[in-house]
Parts: C-alpha cells; structure tokens; sequence
C-alpha cells in the first residue's frame, strides 16, 4: 500500500472516486443489463393475462347457457317420456286418448293403477234409470220415436 495523501480539493475526491464509481455503474449496467427485456415480457404477459381472462369469462358463461339448457332439454324429455308412458297405459287400460293426460302417478305402476281406477269409472256402466211407473226408461234412438214417447207420457199425466 501506498502512502495516505489527503484530498484537499473537490477535483482531488472526483478523480479519486471516478474509478470506483465507473467500477459500480458497470457493475450495476450488467446485473440490470436485461431490465427493457424484462419490462418487455412482463407487457406481453400482462396482455396475455387480460386476453385469457376475457376468453374464461366468455367460456364460464358459455357453460352457464349449455347447463341451463341441458337442464331444459332433461326437462323436456323426462316430460316426454312420462306423457309417452300415459298415452300407452291408458290405451292398455281401454281408456279414451283423451283421458291419458289426466293419469296421475310418478311411477309407472302408479299410473297403471289409476288408470285401471279411472277405467272402472268410465267404462261403468250404470243401470238404466227408473221411470216413475217403475219401469225402467228405455232409450231412443230416434227422434221420432222419441217425440212419441214423449206425448205418451205427457198424455198419460193428465
């Protein structure tokens, strides 16, 4: 080592440290060397993130509408399905087309029972109802004929 020399001037310190300071600045130069690089990418990948997350958004309400329209559709064909099986049993159990809609039941052997209610219902055939001579009341199937039956019984009042 060399002998210790005081500074005496702003020019002495300058020079004495202008070294060391070009020693840092490079120093510094070379370990943030990259540093518009990175500025670069991290841009890039900011904007990637921002098109990404667009893109999941779109794909999350994508998947909404689909979940809500495969419920729908199960909706419609297990509707289908049921109005299908009532059709079937009420024409098994003899009953009018018309009356398949009116089956209640969840399950299939609960349609076929009231079905087969509804059928008894339906299909019964009352007795004729009594007149009040108490003689049953026959039906016409003419008009004229019944026109006759008619003034028959009007005549028969007096």
């Amino acid at each position: 080592m060399g002998e210790f020399k005081t500074i005496e001037t702003q020019e002495e310190f300058d020079a004495a440290i202008k070294e060391r300071l070009e020693r840092e600045r490079k120093t510094l130069s070379e370990k943030y060397s990259d540093y518009e690089e990175l500025k670069k990418k991290n841009t890039e990948y900011e904007a990637q993130v921002s098109k990404l997350s667009g893109e999941k958004e779109t794909l999350e309400k994508e998947k909404t509408e689909s979940a809500s329209k495969i419920a729908e559709l199960d909706s419609k064909v297990k509707r289908y399905e049921t109005d299908s099986a009532k059709t079937r049993i009420a024409l098994e159990a003899g009953l009018p087309y018309e009356l398949a809609a009116r089956l209640n039941g969840a399950t299939e052997d609960e349609l076929k029972q009231d079905a087969q209610l509804l059928a008894k219902l339906v299909n019964h055939k009352e007795p004729a109802p009594i007149s009040e001579g108490g003689e049953p009341t026959t039906y016409v199937s003419d008009k004229n004929e019944a026109v006759k039956k008619l003034v028959q019984n009007l005549s028969k009042g007096e």
